[in-house]
């Protein structure tokens, strides 16, 4: 329910923002396709967060929890806006003679900082309040330290590929990439979780027609 929540936000505020900012809104027939693929994603999303929801046995947790959940998306979809107010960066970095992979991780970077000083602060404060700084040496924590960080790396990666490919997309690629992003990443989460188990001996149907919805919204997306 909470990851459905925050990739709808996530998804709308991301993708529409920028155009706002930038009042590069599509006009005519890619404009029609935009709106559609994107009502078409957060219905994907919500079908999706129903699935979840069934499968769990209902509605469970608190008014805060789903505040949480918003605030959640609402940062989400903050990157993006972050991102793509950076744009002029990529001709400066070109003009200096980097490569456009070194252009997309600069811009990147003042995104990315404030909440990697956030959770460093947030974390430091648990530990110290709680005593548990003895769980950094703990047994095992060598390896699922390289597993944070491998993982990163490859969150990181996948911020990176999608930096890159916003410059290929044109004036619309920082939002039609935005939500093709985030579809896949569901799709992707789905997948994973259907392999490790988390749909065992639970009803799939409205699961796999979240997931057609969201593939029929990049058909759209991908004509504008």
């Amino acid at each position: 329910m909470v990851y459905g929540i925050s990739m709808g936000i996530s998804t709308i505020v991301g993708s529409v923002t920028p155009m706002i900012i930038n009042r590069s809104f599509p006009t005519g027939f890619s404009a029609a396709m935009f709106v559609t693929g994107l009502v078409l994603t957060v219905l994907g999303v919500i079908i999706v967060t129903i699935a979840g929801v069934r499968r769990d046995g209902g509605i469970k947790g608190s008014i805060s929890g789903v505040l949480l959940a918003i605030l959640s998306g609402l940062g989400s979809g903050a990157m993006n806006v972050g991102f793509a107010h950076s744009e002029s960066m990529t001709g400066q970095f070109a003009l200096l003679g980097y490569s456009q992979a070194a252009a997309s991780s600069a811009r990147w970077m003042p995104v990315l900082v404030g909440g990697c000083l956030a959770g460093i602060v947030w974390c430091a404060i648990e530990l110290l309040a709680k005593g548990d700084q003895k769980t950094l040496i703990a047994k095992g924590s060598g390896t699922r330290t390289l597993k944070l960080f491998g993982t990163s790396i490859v969150w990181y990666a996948a911020l990176l590929l999608y930096g890159l490919s916003v410059d290929m997309l044109g004036d619309i690629g920082k939002s039609a990439g935005w939500i093709l992003f985030n579809a896949l990443a569901l799709i992707i989460s789905v997948m994973w979780g259907l392999k490790t188990g988390e749909w065992k001996n639970s009803p799939k149907g409205l699961l796999y027609i979240g997931c057609a919805v969201l593939i029929t919204a990049w058909i759209f997306i991908s004509i504008i």
